[in-house]
């Protein structure tokens, strides 16, 4: 499907329906009036899409109830539970918690197991979005991160960014395919008859739609995107995703090795998956605002450089810079040169300061 927005939606639409059909309820059918007030949880650093996910499944935004962070450590299961626990009390049903694995800024996982048991306690979904960072489930070093995954629900993932197919190729899995079909059927048409495999013996290949039905997504004509995923799996394979993966785990780790031990600058985040933020602290500037503005300015003046493409985040209200690494050719020579036009770009900012 198209890209993990499309993917998230089509999650909890299926978590939604489960909810309603939990409490006798067909909500594709008869609208979301009937379910009362409901809660999707997630953390703060969530992506912005599951917000919207909500607010398309007419559940509102204001749905979605924001969860803390421990730094490190993804979403506070504590104020998840308090939180569970004061909307049972007010009568609120508990659609989904949705655990993030990879978060767009840091790359944070969320206690994906911990969350389970809280979703289990209040009889919701449990749905992890890995759209960024669910390949790096293949790397032992972080492995045990992701949870067991026969306590989720629903796993999305992003084969345009691991796996460098073409930008809007999203996949997600779904556990309960009763769910998940009832949230997206589509009704009968007269001119199309679909056959599944094992209903017969087709007599040609026209005669049946293969695996998959429209009911698995909000599209009805698409793309045989499914095939560009199939060519690239089928050229890495398993090791040579995992080998990936693993690379460029070792380059967030690489920059984050040398900000340690260039003075100027600041490491902000230990790194967890493929993504490290740091900042520069340039001299004789101290209040918080200044060094923000030397950092955005400084991004840019890397990115006029023309060798690295270098993104910005918030951390906990710092300005960081945000280097990703997810290209199929990247390594360590790449993670290197991410530090060298840092402090090239840092020293002539610095040199020019002074003249």
């Amino acid at each position: 499907m198209s890209g993990g927005a499309v993917a998230n939606l089509v999650a909890l639409a299926a978590a939604r329906q489960r909810a309603g059909a939990r409490r006798g309820l067909d909500v594709a059918a008869d609208g979301v009036a009937a379910l009362g007030p409901a809660r999707v949880y997630a953390s703060e650093d969530a992506h912005h899409v599951i917000g919207r996910a909500c607010a398309i499944l007419g559940l509102g935004r204001n749905a979605l109830r924001r969860i803390p962070v421990e730094r490190g450590h993804g979403m506070d299961v504590a104020a998840l539970r308090a939180a569970m626990d004061a909307d049972r009390a007010a009568g609120v049903t508990a659609i989904a918690v949705v655990a993030t694995a990879g978060d767009a800024s840091v790359g944070a996982i969320d206690p994906v197991d911990e969350l389970a048991a809280e979703a289990r306690r209040h009889d919701a979904w449990l749905h992890v979005d890995g759209a960024y960072g669910g390949f790096a489930a293949l790397d032992p070093r972080v492995r045990a991160r992701f949870g067991d995954p026969r306590v989720i629900d629903s796993f999305v993932v992003d084969p345009h960014k691991w796996l460098a197919v073409p930008a809007g190729c999203g996949a997600v899995l779904v556990r309960d395919r009763a769910a998940l079909e009832g949230a997206l059927a589509v009704e009968a048409a007269p001119y199309l008859r679909v056959v599944r495999r094992g209903d017969g013996d087709p007599a040609s290949p026209f005669d049946e739609l293969g695996e998959g039905s429209p009911a698995h997504t909000v599209e009805h004509s698409a793309p045989a995107r499914g095939l560009v995923v199939w060519a690239a799996l089928r050229e890495l394979g398993r090791a040579g995703v995992a080998a990936r993966v693993a690379r460029h785990l070792d380059c967030a780790r690489r920059v984050a090795e040398r900000v340690r031990h260039a003075p100027e600058l600041e490491l902000l985040a230990e790194p967890v998956l493929s993504i490290c933020a740091f900042r520069w602290r340039p001299p004789s500037v101290r209040a918080s605002g200044e060094i923000d503005r030397a950092n955005e300015l400084l991004a840019r003046r890397v990115r006029a450089r023309g060798r690295v493409v270098l993104s910005t985040t918030r951390i906990g209200g710092k300005l960081a810079l945000r280097p990703c690494f997810l290209g199929a050719r990247t390594g360590l020579a790449e993670a290197d040169l991410v530090v060298d036009e840092v402090l090239a770009a840092a020293a002539a900012a610095t040199a020019a300061a002074a003249g």
